[in-house]
């Protein structure tokens, strides 16, 4: 046991200096196979390997104020899709994609009447910041930039710009690769036009979603 606790001491040298030598070695393992915490083994702080994971699920988004625009867009709804890497204990990365669908207005089209959407895209670069999960609960906060484009389905891109989201959740462990979980976020966006310079169109948003995440 001595020589493992040595080798985990220094190599958490590298990770964390100054650790006190009353802390006892802990192990941090991702919460996999239902085990999510630390390993006490005597001496220093290492951190084992992260995971990747991956996510879908459906979000009910509000408009809050709109500066701008041809048309005000009423509150809806979509999908989210996400994937990430869950770096350490407290840190994650994650890429993702949430569509929500406005406005229905009913068209005629060459094949006939259909419905057609104001569709808000946004494909959002996050952190999470992962705090104190016991062995099933994992709630975090979450904050990023976005790509935002607001089109039709029918009529194509009517603008794009840029924007952010913060907000926080919580993943509920359900198997040893498997969460369920809710996420509320704030979203600002500032687009306009694709042809112009100026912004003219902002949106205050806040979006809940409820997903089921795959843990690899």
């Amino acid at each position: 046991m001595k020589p493992r606790c040595l080798l985990a001491t220094l190599a958490s040298a590298l990770i964390v200096m100054g650790s006190s030598s009353a802390d006892a070695c802990r192990i941090w393992i991702a919460p996999r196979a239902g085990f999510h915490g630390h390993v006490n083994f005597g001496g220093g702080i290492m951190l084992a390997p992260g995971y990747w994971y991956t996510g879908l699920g459906l979000a009910a988004v509000r408009i809050l104020d709109q500066a701008g625009g041809t048309e005000q867009l009423e509150s809806g709804g979509g999908v989210s899709l996400y994937a990430g890497v869950r770096l350490n204990e407290v840190l994650s990365l994650e890429l993702g994609w949430l569509a929500s669908f406005h406005n229905p207005t009913r068209i005629n089209t060459w094949y006939g009447p259909d419905v057609d959407f104001l569709v808000l895209d946004g494909g959002t670069f996050d952190a999470r910041v992962h705090l104190s999960p016991s062995e099933r609960f994992d709630p975090y906060l979450t904050g990023g930039l976005g790509l935002y484009t607001l089109s039709s389905e029918h009529f194509g891109i009517d603008s794009i710009g840029s924007g952010f989201q913060v907000g926080g959740g919580f993943d509920y462990w359900i198997a040893s690769v498997a969460s369920v979980g809710i996420r509320v976020r704030f979203h600002g966006i500032s687009m306009d036009a694709p042809d112009s310079r100026d912004d003219t169109l902002f949106i205050s948003a806040a979006s809940a979603e409820g997903a089921v995440t795959l843990h690899f």
